[in-house]
């Protein structure tokens, strides 16, 4: 593969899923992926069942043993700062990974949720009062096809893009560990900011604290950001230097 793509290259891991998928097909590509995510458990068996419905029950009994799960710190605490949210308004969790280590660490502290899992155009459900929601954007490591290519990240998916942009119009938009990629999420902020009569409320923070590496690197979503009728009116926020393993368990302790 290093004689294909150059590993020095910026987009070298969309050019990588590119090049794999149109040489070995989807399914190889979602084999790659759980292969991957298998590297967060201490104990993963080398190969899985068929495909098909055994092969869902197979990795539906991995993620529910929590304790073969080697969870980040971030999102170990994420969990833990959740399970004491008791605010009755609905909370989602918009997640363009393929892993499950969301779920995971929400099912050691016992907190209620729905996951939602899309590949294409489509809106979760009506949520259920008292459960949080889980919505992974890009596909799932066992239940669904994962999207890595820009083809595949530009597609539009209107009944999802409306999903989400009443949402961001209704909710306060929280952005962390986000790389601002050119997909479904930039796009329906892109459309909500700019939207004259729209009331959002987002607030973006940047792991870095250098403003020049963040210029740099997330230049299209600052254009997007700054230049909307909501930036305008105050209702845009960016910060920088925040590390969400320190923020969520810092939140943690303020809810406990």
């Amino acid at each position: 593969m290093d004689e294909l793509v150059d590993t020095a290259d910026p987009d070298v891991y969309q050019k990588a899923f590119q090049l794999l998928g149109q040489s070995r097909g989807q399914d190889m590509v979602n084999d790659v992926v759980r292969t991957a995510v298998g590297k967060a458990m201490r104990d993963c068996p080398s190969n899985g069942p068929g495909r098909g419905q055994v092969e869902a029950e197979f990795y539906r009994g991995l993620e529910q043993c929590v304790s073969n799960w080697i969870l980040p710190t971030a999102v170990d605490s994420f969990a833990r700062m959740l399970s004491k949210w008791k605010n009755d308004r609905e909370l989602v969790v918009l997640t363009t990974n393929f892993d499950p280590l969301i779920e995971v660490s929400l099912t050691k502290y016992k907190v209620e949720f729905d996951r939602t899992v899309l590949h294409g155009d489509g809106r979760p459900g009506d949520p259920v009062p008292g459960r949080k929601r889980v919505v992974h954007l890009h596909g799932h490591w066992y239940l669904s096809d994962t999207l890595h290519r820009p083809d595949q990240l530009d597609c539009g998916r209107r009944d999802l893009e409306n999903w989400l942009a009443r949402r961001f119009d209704s909710h306060v938009l929280v952005v962390i560990g986000y790389g601002g990629w050119d997909d479904v999420v930039t796009r329906v902020l892109q459309r909500v900011v700019e939207d004259y009569e729209g009331c959002p409320d987002v607030v973006w923070a940047f792991y870095d604290d250098d403003v020049a590496r963040i210029e740099e690197s997330y230049e299209s979503v600052l254009r997007t950001l700054r230049c909307g009728n909501a930036r305008v009116r105050g209702r845009v926020n960016l910060y920088r230097g925040v590390d969400c393993r320190c923020l969520f368990s810092a939140l943690e302790s303020k809810l406990g």
